[in-house]
């Protein structure tokens, strides 16, 4: 399974170089190896349809729900080797206005069945760096993101242990510590930290080409995306590790720049 934000849509300074990086997407997922790959951030719909096609080969399954009230939806999509039984997006509720009419929040969950493993509920999840879009450390946003991770908890509550979680979480060890707490000491493993530590690896960085264009080149370093399992879960991580930090190849993109703004987190789970 992988997990990364590809801002595709309306050409917002935080995602340059959109046609470019489209171009490669599919190829760099597909050679991945991800049976499951959580995509947040995919705004416009003729993006999402050129991935779903350009996937349909490796990926024959996809499954997103449209944003209602809101100029870019959710921007949240499920690619799968494997038949998705069902799902549902499941919005954030008190969010603030202005963001809400922007881009729905919320979590994308599916269940599919996976070879070897049985039934799995995933979970595609982005997290709030707002209102609206400041950065994820400010007292205003800290707020939102606060209610949004009680909402979560509750949508997976009730599901089974085989319950995955993963996404754009906007918080992590280095920033804002304390909502990263308060959902892997309310029953979550984080695969990353327990095999590689919670120190010195990053899925946002200065670093990056693509955020030092953006607007949000102030923000701190730190690891914004997860991969969380139900510590009751029987699914064991045999690896896990950060993806698509390397340029894009000629002729798909321009020599220096990495599919995303963020680097992707990949697991292979075994039961």
């Amino acid at each position: 399974m992988a997990a990364v934000p590809l801002p595709f849509g309306f050409e917002f300074p935080i995602s340059p170089h959109t046609g470019r990086r489209l171009d490669a997407a599919p190829a760099l997922l597909q050679a991945s190896g991800a049976d499951i790959i959580l995509l947040q951030e995919v705004f416009t719909a003729r993006y999402r349809d050129v991935l779903i096609e350009s996937m349909r080969g490796s990926h024959p399954h996809a499954f997103w729900r449209g944003g209602a009230n809101s100029l870019m939806g959710n921007g949240l999509l499920i690619l799968s080797r494997w038949p998705i039984d069902g799902g549902q997006f499941i919005p954030f509720a008190d969010k603030h206005p202005l963001a809400q009419s922007v881009w729905q929040r919320g979590v994308l969950m599916a269940e599919l069945q996976a070879p070897g493993i049985g039934t799995l509920r995933v979970m595609n999840v982005h997290l709030s760096p707002d209102p609206p879009f400041i950065a994820p450390d400010r007292a205003p946003t800290r707020a939102y993101r606060a209610r949004e991770i009680e909402c979560l908890l509750a949508a997976a509550s009730g599901a089974s242990d085989d319950t995955i979680l993963a996404g754009d979480f906007n918080t992590s060890p280095e920033v804002c510590p304390d909502d990263y707490r308060s959902i892997v000491e309310r029953g979550y493993r984080d695969v990353i930290a327990d095999i590689h530590g919670t120190q010195g690896i990053s899925t946002f960085e200065r670093g990056n080409p693509l955020v030092r264009e953006g607007r949000y080149r102030d923000w701190p370093d730190q690891r914004a995306d997860h991969i969380l399992l139900k510590a009751g879960t029987r699914l064991k991580p045999l690896n896990a590790r950060i993806v698509f930090r390397e340029p894009l190849p000629h002729p798909q993109g321009p020599a220096g720049f990495p599919l995303s703004d963020h680097y992707g987190v990949q697991v292979t789970l075994a039961r």
